[in-house]
């Protein structure tokens, strides 16, 4: 297995260079394809992946004979024709395995796509049926009066489309599009547990540490914070009245002071720890022992480990200066206050465009190791599925798709509602954020995910066929 691997990396390698090889490498492209998919299942389907791994790696081996002795002998045409139909017999024995494969691939798709081996095939022939799609249940949802604008960011495979529907302002009438600034509400703990990701990757902190330092009598750690397995509240009871003061803003009379008594007086001992509890309150306290523990502010711990390396520039917790922002509506179409975090903002203060999501959309999808990819392993079970750090991971409507989990995290603020969710097992992904409050924005972006998860296998059974 480690010999065909290594092969496997030298003709990807020589497959990406080119060489000038057009004529070898369209049918080398297609058992390349195949070879991977073999290798990346080995260990999950016993002895037939194994006796079936073989007799394509050997077709392969013949197949990368022909490439070297093209290269040699580049400027004969009549050779290279030759060589040429050797590897399509070599491909065409191969390929008679397809249909076997076939149900197997898709959990794999991502491999082939970061290799380049797939490419724009994949949808090139379904594009511009799937944007119809999507288009006709956006527009629906604008119609329908679900949100007064709508954002969507969509990627499949190596595919990405901004798309705008609606309007970003009732006086302005202007389309929102990938500049347009939302709120993107609890999103926002996402990216508060990607600094803490990053923040054990440097050993700053561990996940197991308990966080009694800033919390006494506390046997709360910072996996617990993230993963919300803290049984700490949603938020305090005893601030339901400081919310209650302005309803279209009510994080805005909060103060340090109350977190701080909260964490004098609150004894969390004689909680039961690690069963899933919902916490804004915990994902905030995260984001504020993160700047104690620094001492650097909530903001420049965000430009510094998520924001910068992604080139995220429209993404902070107050708008930039200059940015295009789109105007908040109720849930009854009336304009109203964004939402404002005097404390807690590692919970739901971030701001950010289509543009930037989809940048930190596709750096989530193709992470398999450092801090991004270790966001997504499991932490604990869930009704439905699991919760990593930040994201939680959807089960079930993951194995309707049939292309891995769900990793996913919704947002909602009094004027804005937003998504972001992708499928584990393949690159196929959506960002959808909207200038209303609003409970139907996961059904239309999970609906929309499940019909591109079809357009991928769809896609790749013609690609094979």
């Amino acid at each position: 297995m480690r010999f065909i691997q290594e092969t496997l990396q030298s003709v990807l390698s020589e497959l990406i260079e080119g060489d000038g090889l057009s004529d070898v490498m369209i049918d080398v492209r297609e058992v390349v394809a195949l070879i991977a998919l073999m290798v990346e299942i080995h260990n999950d389907k016993g002895n037939h992946s194994i006796n079936v791994t073989q007799d394509v790696g050997k077709g392969l081996l013949r197949i990368r004979d022909q490439v070297e002795i093209c290269k040699v002998i580049e400027g004969d045409e009549s050779t290279r024709n030759r060589l040429s139909e050797v590897c399509i017999k070599e491909s065409k024995l191969i390929l008679s395995l397809k249909q076997s494969i076939l149900e197997l691939v898709i959990p794999f798709l991502t491999t082939l796509q970061s290799r380049h081996i797939v490419g724009n095939n994949l949808t090139a022939s379904s594009s511009n049926e799937l944007i119809d799609q999507v288009n006709t249940a956006c527009n629906n949802f604008i119609q329908d009066g679900h949100s007064m604008g709508l954002f969507i960011g969509i990627i499949q495979g190596d595919q990405v489309y901004s798309l705008g529907y609606g309007v970003m302002d009732k006086v302005t009438c202007q389309r929102p599009d990938s500049n347009t600034i939302f709120q993107i509400g609890s999103i926002t703990k996402v990216l508060t547990s990607l600094i803490a990701e990053s923040l054990v990757e440097q050993g700053v902190i561990k996940w197991q540490d308990n966080i009694s330092h800033y919390f006494p009598n506390s046997t709360i750690t910072f996996e617990q914070l993230a993963s919300h397995t803290s049984n700490l509240p949603r938020l305090p009871e005893s601030w339901f009245p400081f919310l209650e003061e302005n309803p279209s803003d009510p994080y805005s009379a909060l103060k340090l002071e109350h977190l701080e008594h909260f964490i004098r007086t609150y004894d969390s001992s004689s909680f039961t720890k690690g069963v899933y509890c919902y916490s804004n309150l915990g994902v905030g306290l995260l984001g504020h022992i993160l700047e104690w523990k620094t001492d650097q502010n909530y903001d420049s711990l965000l430009q510094q480990f998520v924001c910068s390396p992604l080139d995220m520039d429209q993404t902070s917790t107050v708008p930039k200066q200059g940015s295009v922002c789109a105007t908040g509506y109720n849930e009854l179409g009336a304009r109203t206050s964004d939402w404002h975090f005097p404390i807690l903002y590692g919970a739901g203060a971030a701001y950010s465009n289509g543009a930037d999501m989809l940048r930190f959309l596709s750096a989530n999808m193709d992470a398999k190791t450092g801090a991004f990819g270790r966001a997504k392993i499991k932490v604990t079970s869930i009704p439905g599925g699991a919760i990593g750090h930040g994201w939680h991971l959807d089960e079930v409507n993951g194995s309707d798709i049939g292309l891995g989990d769900i990793a996913w995290h919704n947002g909602g603020t009094g004027g804005f509602s937003s998504y972001i969710g992708f499928t584990t097992g393949a690159r196929c992904g959506i960002v959808a954020l909207a200038n209303q409050a609003n409970n139907q924005l996961d059904t239309l972006a999970l609906d929309l995910l499940k019909l591109l998860g079809k357009g991928m296998k769809k896609s790749l059974s013609q690609f094979l066929r």
